[in-house]
């Protein structure tokens, strides 16, 4: 699983990759994955990377009262903590809607590097304990 982070001026993955991308919106996860297929039908060798406005705190309760909803309303949000949002992007994953996720901030004051890293290292532990 890819991971992209944005911010109003740069967009850069985590992990470099050569693949070729595709950066998508979709309100839903079907609409994403539907154009996730349209997309792949063209050229197989494209990542399609899906953006998710994220609001993540120790608690719903606190991401929630922290979230100032930033860009359109055709975007997939996540409101909660980091396990649920590791939990999402896996099931993203395992569910192809996409092959990676742009992480956008929705509340300010989010070290979204750090959040990202988070993500990434916890997806990696998934991944080794399915393989065990």
């Amino acid at each position: 699983m890819r991971i992209f982070l944005a911010d109003a001026d740069s967009w850069t993955e985590l992990a470099e990759s050569d693949e070729p991308t595709r950066r998508i919106s979709a309100p839903d996860l079907a609409q994403a994955r539907r154009l996730r297929s349209g997309l792949r039908s063209e050229d197989d060798s494209v990542s399609v990377i899906l953006d998710v406005t994220v609001a993540v705190a120790g608690d719903y309760r606190s991401a929630r009262g922290s979230l100032t909803i930033a860009g359109p309303e055709a975007q997939v949000r996540y409101v909660g903590t980091i396990d649920g949002l590791t939990g999402l992007i896996a099931d993203i994953e395992a569910a192809e809607v996409a092959d990676g996720v742009t992480l956008i901030p929705a509340a300010g004051g989010q070290d979204l590097q750090a959040l990202g890293a988070e993500v990434f290292r916890r997806l990696e532990l998934r991944s080794q304990a399915r393989a065990s």
